[in-house]
């Protein structure tokens, strides 16, 4: 099986850019899932930017991180077989409160704050993807991040990731490697890339979770057991000074050239000859 996610940019320090992709992979490597990590082409994405996505012999099996950790407790690949129910059910609610507080600011730094934009998302989302889909995907994407954050100021969500990453980082007290002791769950696997991501992010996420010491520590132990081979700790990503308009004046302008090549294409150039001939 392929499980095809966002890729990274060549020095980033992650093995994929996106909290929902990262965490995917992180529960496949602590579940032992067998899988091949792919950063999406233009043939899965299709425009879309729903990922990551699970694909065997060429045929979606799964789209979406729950769809996907669903699919591969289907084949009994579960991290959480030794839990009990209350843990079960402690696990479920650090799921919905990253998920509810802290991923929709990342989507919201990521795809519309200019600074970001240019000098992290960009980088990445144009490594592996091809024009016009950049495009189409980047589009698709804000509009997300648009519905995730439900009206909220940018001020409002970044004051709940902070107070959501302080919680994150008391439930952790103690010397356990895992939320749950020795055990390790979808939890772990979400906190982690959430936290990793927070260090490659705007100044607020930035600040707000290195102030954390117990979640720094387990974000890195976490990473280091999945991805051995990649650096855990956050490096600092050069800034793209060449790209000196917004993302959405970017946006405006990657989407003229593409129809000024669809007309091309289309062979409108000619069409517009005959008239006068």
């Amino acid at each position: 099986m392929e499980l095809f996610v966002f890729g990274p940019a060549d020095d980033d320090p992650l093995a994929s850019p996106d909290a929902s992709c990262l965490a995917t992979m992180i529960y496949g490597k602590l579940c032992g899932f067998p899988v091949k990590a792919v950063a999406a082409h233009t043939a899965v994405l299709r425009g879309q930017g729903q990922l990551p996505v699970l694909m065997k012999e060429g045929r979606e099996v799964a789209t979406g991180h729950s769809e996907v950790i669903a699919k591969m407790r289907e084949s009994r690949y579960n991290t959480e077989h030794s839990l009990s129910r209350v843990q079960m059910a402690d696990a479920l609610a650090l799921i919905t409160l990253v998920e509810r507080d802290l991923l929709p600011a990342l989507q919201y730094a990521a795809w519309h704050e200019s600074e970001q934009f240019k000098s992290h998302t960009y980088r990445w989302h144009t490594k592996h993807l091809y024009f016009p889909l950049t495009i189409m995907v980047a589009r698709c994407m804000r509009l997300r991040a648009d519905e995730a954050r439900l009206g909220q100021s940018p001020q409002a969500l970044y004051d709940k990731a902070a107070r959501c990453l302080s919680l994150l980082d008391a439930r952790l007290a103690g010397s356990n490697p895992y939320f749950f002791g020795e055990i390790p769950s979808e939890a772990d696997a979400l906190v982690a890339a959430a936290v990793a991501v927070c260090r490659t992010s705007t100044p607020a996420l930035r600040n707000a979770v290195e102030s954390w010491t117990n979640l720094l520590q387990f974000s890195e132990r976490v990473l280091k057991a999945s991805f051995p081979d990649i650096p855990t700790k956050r490096v600092s990503l050069p800034r793209n000074t060449s790209i000196s308009i917004d993302g959405d004046t970017l946006f405006l302008v990657a989407a003229g050239l593409a129809m000024v090549g669809f007309g091309i294409a289309m062979g409108l150039p000619r069409r517009v000859a005959s008239l006068w001939s």
